[in-house]
């Protein structure tokens, strides 16, 4: 690997299958490089960092300074790294010390605040320079914020619940900090007294909603400062449902000819009141030229309250919201012939369903992947080799394998083609093949208040999927396809959500494979997927894998040495169909040119416990116990297995005969044409006997 630009282009596909960002155009200097994380909390933070030397055998390192892991590249293909499910819990202990953190710092700001002293009658220079009264805010110093040892306003900061998170300290020349390691995301402080009826007004900073509340006398929510109106506007549509709403922006106009080159006051303010559905007002400065942006302090502080009052009261039209005036709405059942409802799109048998997610579920190494290629060549294919149903005939399917690297996909898929004689030209360019090392699927990631969906990772997959006309998408496994913490139930729900809006809106059957807890042996049930179990109940359809238990290797007659090569896969939940027998399926290797050897997964039928039995065979089984006196242990000598053995020709004393024999004894017991019965044996021990039941007819 020689081109530079191959060379930098494979370092940043290592880079994105880490940590899910691209980092942009690699500089391959030799040097150190940073850039930010989608999952990082602060915009200015930059935790992402590389090097990349591109002289001879090229490598590189990338890091994430917060899990002080190095991972390394080279350009051989190699890399030393540590596994997803280990930055998962290292990114999950950096959370849960990061929540920690808040809550210290919530509870130090709380004690601050009450040792703060309440402004009474007392003035203070930044008030008396805004023209604006204390409004519920105290005196405190400024030593605990880096401002210095001076008294400073102190105004108390809250969350959604109203539980105090920080509290902000303004030094008198307006010099603003929070408490120390505190977090102030989506949190605000009310100015005015709240009577649950008068219109509610949002705006940014402190003084400007003293301004705001002095002259209306409506309550003030101040959401402190532009990037957090969006923040509260999530929780503030609910808890002022039903009220006049207004959003006062801030005009940073002085900002458009310099860093950002935006309006961000008009912009958050506009956002903000299209999520409320509320009014958005601005300040009105009547022409005059300000040497910064403008706020409603401003123009109290020009032309008195009295305008500002005025501006406010003005009729005005709310803005659009931009998901509707009404949230929820009732509709009317209407009533139709039945047989005019389009009948259940079923793809694959009774498990994949155009529009709805299903889930098959295993522990590693069960065989899961490799029924997954072999159903991804038999839908595009149209060849039904697993005998379960193509109701629609060969269709797209898009299998999408977060762990396995791509040269691994293609020596599975070729060995399965191999094994069941499918060519190429069937195929018919319906198989799409894509690895998560090559580019992730992360459709959700935790966000400041939880688990957020990654929108521009859905909207481009739900574009292809349609544009490629995709039926059916496998997801293999699913916990690679989100960051967020797999126990979180609101946070899987909410990927499991999703999902299944991503299957509406393309059409398309989703196919999501998930891992089991471990269960130290104990048999998978549907119950067992590992994290939370709202994936489960977003499923309509859910199909569970297991290996074959020792018991049944023997009542099966499978001999030890290939159990393990054998599984079941049962339907543990399905909501719109009945659910289908037992499948059972054997792994069996396939050799491809390369020389590699390569396990397929193929249905295998147990064998009939009956086969070759004949009533003339329990007939003469009858006649034979009948002659003599047979015990029901298998363990004894005169045991009633040996004359069974002896009729059909096989040796009663070969474990795997002697298995089989042992449930054909019972299975006739069952049925009353032999039974079994206590007695005294020649000892006068009692004992239990075989003996000839009802006629056979």
């Amino acid at each position: 690997m020689n081109d530079l630009s191959q060379v930098t282009e494979e370092f940043r596909r290592f880079i994105v299958g880490i940590c899910n960002t691209d980092p942009g155009q690699i500089v391959a200097d030799g040097k150190w490089h940073r850039f930010r994380i989608t999952d990082t909390r602060h915009k200015s933070s930059k935790p992402g960092r590389y090097l990349l030397h591109p002289d001879g055998k090229a490598n590189g390192i990338f890091m994430d300074w917060r899990d002080e892991v190095r991972h390394k590249w080279r350009s051989d293909g190699t890399y030393d790294s540590i596994d997803r499910e280990e930055l998962r819990r290292r990114r999950e202990q950096r959370q849960a010390k990061l929540d920690a953190s808040f809550r210290k710092a919530a509870a130090a700001a709380s004690a601050f605040w009450s040792q703060c002293i309440r402004i009474n009658g007392k003035s203070h220079p930044y008030l008396d320079r805004k023209k604006i009264s204390p409004n519920g805010s105290r005196y405190g110093s400024g030593k605990m914020f880096g401002l210095g040892d001076v008294e400073c306003v102190i105004i108390p900061i809250y969350s959604a619940e109203n539980k105090l998170v920080t509290v902000q300290a303004i030094r008198e020349d307006g010099e603003r900090r929070f408490w120390k390691d505190s977090s102030h995301e989506g949190a605000h402080s009310v100015i005015g007294a709240d009577d649950g009826a008068s219109p509610v007004i949002f705006c940014e900073g402190f003084a400007t909603a003293c301004s705001i509340h002095e002259a209306t006398g409506h309550p003030v929510v101040m959401t402190i400062n532009s990037g957090n109106m969006t923040q509260v506007a999530r929780w503030a549509g609910h808890k002022f449902a039903g009220r006049d709403m207004i959003v006062a922006g801030d005009d940073d106009w002085h900002l458009i000819d310099k860093k950002p080159f935006r309006n961000v006051g008009k912009e958050s303010a506009q956002a903000m009141a299209r999520a409320l559905g509320a009014r958005v007002i601005f300040p009105d400065m009547f022409g005059l030229v300000t040497d910064g942006g403008d706020d409603f302090n401003d123009m109290a502080d020009h032309y008195g309250l009295e305008e500002v009052a005025a501006l406010f009261a003005a009729p005005g039209e709310p803005e659009e919201k931009e998901l509707g005036e009404k949230l929820v709405t009732a509709t009317p059942f209407t009533w139709r012939d039945p047989s005019l409802i389009p009948p259940r799109q079923w793809v694959y048998g009774k498990h994949l369903l155009r529009k709805f997610v299903s889930v098959d579920v295993a522990a590693g190494g069960v065989g899961k992947s490799s029924l997954k290629i072999g159903e991804a060549l038999a839908i595009a294919s149209g060849r039904d080799i697993y005998e379960k149903g193509l109701p629609e005939g060969a269709c797209s399917v898009w299998l999408f394998n977060l762990e396995d690297p791509h040269e691994e996909m293609e020596r599975r898929i070729h060995a399965t083609a191999e094994k069941f004689g499918i060519a190429p030209e069937e195929l018919g360019g319906r198989l799409y093949v894509d690895s998560g090392r090559d580019q992730p699927l992360v459709i959700a990631k935790e966000g400041p208040d939880g688990a957020m969906i990654c929108a521009p990772v859905v909207d481009a997959l739900i574009a292809e999927m349609i544009d490629r006309k995709i039926d059916v998408l496998m997801v293999d496994p699913f916990i690679s396809s989100h960051a967020v913490s797999e126990n979180d139930n609101n946070a899987i729900d909410i990927v499991a959500r999703e999902w299944n809006l991503i299957a509406e809106k393309t059409g398309a059957a989703i196919n999501l494979v998930h891992h089991v807890r471990k269960g130290n042996g104990v048999e998978a049930t549907a119950d067992s997927a590992r994290g939370a179990s709202s994936l489960i109940g977003k499923a309509r359809s859910v199909l569970v894998y297991n290996r074959m238990s020792p018991d049944e290797a023997a009542s099966l007659g499978v001999d030890e040495d290939v159990r393990r090569f054998h599984f079941r896969v049962d339907n543990d939940k399905a909501n719109l169909a009945p659910p289908d027998a037992t499948d059972w399926y054997r792994m069996n290797n396939v050799d491809l040119p390369n020389g590699d050897s390569v396990g397929v997964a193929c249905a295998w039928e147990p064998p009939s416990l009956f086969d070759g039995v004949t009533k003339q065979h329990l007939m003469q089984v009858q006649f034979k116990i009948a002659e003599g006196s047979w015990r029901e242990s298998s363990q004894a000598k005169a045991w009633a297995g040996h004359p069974v053995g002896e009729v059909l020709g096989i040796d009663s004393h070969d474990k795997k005969n002697a298995r089989r024999i042992s449930r054909l004894l019972k299975t006739w017991v069952s049925e009353g044409v032999l039974s079994v019965v206590d007695d005294y044996d020649e000892r006068r021990n009692l004992r239990s006997f075989i003996v000839v039941g009802r006629e056979v007819e």
